[in-house]
């Protein structure tokens, strides 16, 4: 039975159908980065019970990711990054407590609002207690960086610049006397925190990045 799937740049069109994954039940891996597939994700991912990475970043895809996607438990890995997906994060990944990897930046590539995952960060992630790298950036956003995210001890990379969000960086990843300070392996920490006025406050960012949003007004009345 099939447990490894590997297209990546293989300059492949179209699109991936329900069809197409049943009956894998025992596939782990599945990538199929740089290619051309369109269309929406298949919901049939979220079925496969021993799927552990899906790596179909630098794609078409669009529409909403399937809200049940990590249900099975076993993921560790998903990288969605580089398509036109819309809607919301889904919360069928805190379900995958295993998860190390999540990177689902850059769905807006352009910085236009035609696409890029919208609403909140999810509060719950903090289920995930093993995540290493979040990359949320390049998207729409909205809403505060989650407090909950700073009990994940062992994060090392948290990207959320480019989006909608505002207020301030939770205290406790800049706090290095705050007992759940995540400080020490939180290499790479960016936001919307260079422009002015600042959308997010963050005086420990790695990045701060002027609001795209303020940089596009600014562009359409300056021309």
């Amino acid at each position: 039975a099939l447990e490894v799937w590997y297209m990546d740049t293989c300059q492949l069109r179209g699109g991936l159908t329900n069809e197409v994954l049943s009956g894998l039940t025992k596939l782990r891996d599945f990538q199929a980065y740089g290619n051309n597939f369109a269309g929406e994700l298949p919901s049939a991912f979220a079925d496969l019970p021993n799927l552990e990475v899906l790596n179909l970043a630098e794609n078409n895809f669009m529409g909403q990711i399937p809200t049940n996607l990590g249900k099975n438990g076993k993921l560790l890995s998903v990288n969605l990054m580089k398509n036109r997906f819309t809607g919301p994060i889904p919360t069928g990944l805190q379900s995958s407590t295993g998860l190390l990897n999540i990177n689902l930046c850059c769905n807006d590539p352009n910085l236009d609002g035609t696409s890029g995952l919208d609403g909140e960060i999810p509060v719950g992630m903090d289920a995930l207690t093993r995540l290493k790298y979040l990359k949320l950036e390049g998207n729409r956003l909205v809403g505060q960086v989650p407090a909950t995210l700073t009990s994940i001890s062992g994060l090392a990379a948290l990207t959320v610049h480019d989006n909608s969000l505002q207020g301030s960086m939770p205290s406790d990843f800049c706090d290095a006397n705050t007992p759940t300070n995540t400080r020490q392996k939180l290499k790479k920490l960016s936001a919307d925190c260079g422009g002015n006025p600042k959308e997010v406050e963050c005086p420990c960012c790695t990045l701060c990045m002027p609001d795209p949003t303020a940089i596009s007004a600014s562009t359409k009345t300056n021309n």
